[in-house]
């Protein structure tokens, strides 16, 4: 079974638009972080309006975890689960175990020079 996928499936332009807002959202919330830092050395107006950009654009990562479960979960009625998992497994087995070693190695390394 290929991975490429189904060019039947209707694209859903409501997903694209959720991702584009928490796309969005994440940037938002990075650049009010830094502004926030800034407390005292900028006027207090500017100050608020990243603290209140910063508290509205915290809805980008549920948004982004939410559109990962919808969009990692769906899979055709014709399909079933146990092939679905297949696929789906071979896709991220692979580099969740490139990261782990990663992890791992690199943890040895710095328990090593702390000694």
């Amino acid at each position: 079974m290929s991975d490429m996928p189904d060019m039947n499936v209707k694209r859903n332009y409501k997903l694209d638009c959720m991702r584009n807002f928490a796309a969005f959202a994440v940037v938002l919330l990075h650049t009010s972080a830094h502004v926030l830092r800034k407390k005292g050395a900028i006027p207090a107006d500017a100050w608020w309006v990243a603290n209140i950009s910063s508290a509205l654009s915290t809805l980008g990562v549920p948004f982004f975890v939410m559109l990962s479960g919808a969009l990692a979960f769906s899979f055709s009625r014709e399909e079933s689960y146990a092939s679905y998992l297949e696929r789906r497994s071979r896709r991220l087995l692979l580099p969740l175990s490139f990261l782990y070693h990663y992890i791992f190695t690199v943890a040895i390394f710095l328990r090593k020079s702390k000694s």
